[in-house]
């Protein structure tokens, strides 16, 4: 097991996500203050999850009862799988998905660009990925989770 290996295996919450187009502007995909929670364990396992707060509620109580609009607003405003994990080298993980909200990724491999900083943040980046037919680099900043009742804000 390598350095890196054994780091990030824990609990991170999310301190900042965002695109960066080809011209180099950062986008807030996810808002200003999204939510989100990434874990890895010792035996290969992972999951990620990034929620924008500030989605529009369901005008029904109804488990399945959002109309169209709210559906779609619902499932762009929220990103999350998962799955196992295995670096490629000490810079690359792959995210070895088994379920995922976009169909699309399951059973896909997704590889990550991973780095540490500051001894306790995480910086995963993309290759170039489409979004409406554009490319962008999704980048997210980490924090590990320390105590058992901190909060995810």
């Amino acid at each position: 097991m390598t350095k890196l290996t054994e780091f990030i295996v824990g609990f991170w919450k999310l301190n900042r996500v965002y695109f960066i187009d080809n011209k180099g502007i950062e986008t807030d995909y996810f808002g200003k203050s999204p939510l989100g929670l990434l874990c890895y364990d010792n035996l290969g396992n992972m999951c990620a999850q990034i929620m924008k707060p500030e989605r529009t509620l369901f005008s029904s109580a109804d488990f399945d009862g959002g109309t169209d609009k709210e559906v779609v607003e619902a499932f762009r405003g929220y990103q999350a799988y998962f799955g196992k994990y295995f670096f490629k080298n000490e810079g690359l993980i792959v995210h070895d998905i088994f379920s995922a909200i976009i169909p699309n990724w399951v059973n896909t491999q997704e590889e990550r660009f991973i780095k540490v900083i500051n001894n306790n943040e995480l910086q995963i980046s993309t290759p170039p990925i489409k979004i409406r037919g554009n490319e962008f680099v999704f980048m997210a900043h980490w924090i590990r989770m320390k105590a058992e009742n901190e909060s995810f804000r």
